[in-house]
């Protein structure tokens, strides 16, 4: 069985590295954002975060011949893209979807979901025991047609609906729906029919490259899966950072809760899904793990996870507008998490955004 290719999270592992405790103390974070005031300063950073990545034939051979199964062709490295086991005939092992890892802490970035592969998209969730997902596509993005500009609506959104995936392989029900303010959380059920006997978020490789195939859970009950759908943020717009805000802050507790209810040493990948996986979704990767750092009462280094998400990720801030609303959002969650006034907050985000309109305008005339 093809298994995923990332570190492995261990519940009560230690969560800090040395990237983590030689970041940025939130008084000299504020202080390096005050000198980059400057729309032109903030372009020069802009520029050297999203340069080239080493991106060759040998380390995208698979993407490369598997292109046109991507919507949008975001380069996938070998080592990273998530691998699907084969349990039907007309079963293949490729999605637009890569491993994105920091810390001991795991992600799986995925393009939006086509009514054609969203049956891919659940084997990846089952076979890799997947517990939350967060959807970084705007409601009027959503649709139940096979439209290739939008993304396919997944998951049941009426209560105690259900959808039947591949040919009833999965059933996805809805449990719960709760909205709030610029997000909704659903809880579903997820039950598998053909896959029920895979090795479900167990088939982690060793180093050595074998499997390792501990205790987990029955895999033929149904699957608690829980659904945060942000749904006002586009990808040019400023979004409303008190909203956003707040939804990162939950976002990660509910991370931290997951690992907690572990039941062996095994952490499932939190997936973020958007549509092409760039801009927005990079966001919420780099804006869940600061979180969880400023509850950890650590440093941080918001360009530094950027960074480190591009050499994943190529593209990962090609709009700078994401990379702007990065560190307003770094801002507004520094204040959710005690590290400063949120008055202060509102300056520098002010300012942030004051510099991505400008940006944005002088894009528009080129």
């Amino acid at each position: 069985m093809t298994s995923r290719p990332s570190t492995r999270q261990r519940r009560g592992a230690s969560q800090k590295d040395s990237a983590t405790e030689a970041g940025e103390k939130p008084a000299d974070f504020v202080a390096l954002i005050a000198k980059q005031s400057l729309p032109k300063t903030r372009q020069m950073h802009f520029e050297r975060l999203v340069a080239a990545t080493a991106i060759n034939s040998s380390n995208t051979a698979t993407f490369l011949a598997q292109v046109k199964k991507n919507r949008v062709p975001v380069p996938l490295f070998e080592k990273k893209r998530v691998k699907l086991s084969s349990k039907a005939s007309e079963d293949t092992e490729y999605l637009p979807a890569t491993y994105a890892s920091f810390n001991r802490e795991d992600y799986i970035i995925i393009q939006a979901p086509t009514k054609e592969n969203t049956v891919d998209f659940w084997r990846m969730v089952w076979q890799d025991g997947c517990k939350l997902i967060v959807c970084v596509v705007e409601q009027s993005q959503m649709t139940v047609e096979d439209d290739a500009e939008k993304c396919y609506q997944y998951w049941p959104t009426k209560p105690d609906a259900k959808m039947e995936i591949g040919q009833k392989r999965f059933t996805v029900k809805l449990v719960k729906k709760k909205e709030e303010k610029g997000f909704i959380i659903y809880d579903v059920a997820l039950s598998a029919h053909l896959d029920a006997d895979v090795t479900c978020g167990k088939a982690a490789p060793k180093e050595d490259g074998s499997v390792d195939t501990g205790a987990g859970d029955d895999d033929s009950r149904p699957k608690h899966v829980v659904i945060f759908h942000i749904t006002n943020w586009s990808n040019d717009i400023w979004p409303d950072l008190d909203q956003l805000g707040p939804f990162i802050k939950i976002l990660a507790s509910k991370e931290i809760q997951i690992i907690k209810r572990a039941a062996d040493d095994y952490i499932p990948p939190v997936v973020l899904q958007g549509f092409a996986g760039l801009n927005r979704t990079c966001v919420v990767w780099v804006a869940t793990i600061l979180m969880k750092q400023i509850e950890r009462r650590e440093c941080f280094d918001v360009e530094y996870l950027a960074r480190h998400l591009v050499r994943i990720r190529p593209g990962a801030f090609s709009n700078p507008m994401s990379f702007f609303v990065l560190f307003g959002l770094a801002f507004r969650i520094a204040s959710l998490g005690g590290w400063s006034a949120y008055e202060d907050a509102k300056d520098r985000i002010k300012e942030i955004k004051t510099s991505a309109l400008a940006t944005m305008k002088a894009r528009e005339k080129q």
